[in-house]
């Protein structure tokens, strides 16, 4: 329960610069990011923690803790 209060503290910002950025007329640079982000390291990262490295939800949970913030540091660089 600790891991995804983290991880909902750090996705609060992700959604508030993505919609930043969707009021800036560059809708298509957040969705990129989440779904690339989403899909190419959250997912793989999760699942591998997940299930090969044993940590069980925790380890998933931590996949998307590593998407929140690369996701959040790329679309807050483009503001």
């Amino acid at each position: 329960m600790l891991m995804m209060a983290v991880v909902e503290v750090i996705c609060f910002p992700l959604f508030v610069c993505g919609e930043i950025v969707r009021g800036t007329a560059k809708p298509s640079l957040g969705m990129y990011a989440n779904l690339c982000g989403f899909y190419l390291l959250a997912l793989p990262l999760g699942l591998s923690l997940a299930f090969k490295a044993k940590l069980g939800a925790e380890g998933f949970l931590l996949g998307f803790f590593g998407w929140s913030l690369c996701d959040t540091r790329i679309v807050d660089d483009q503001k």
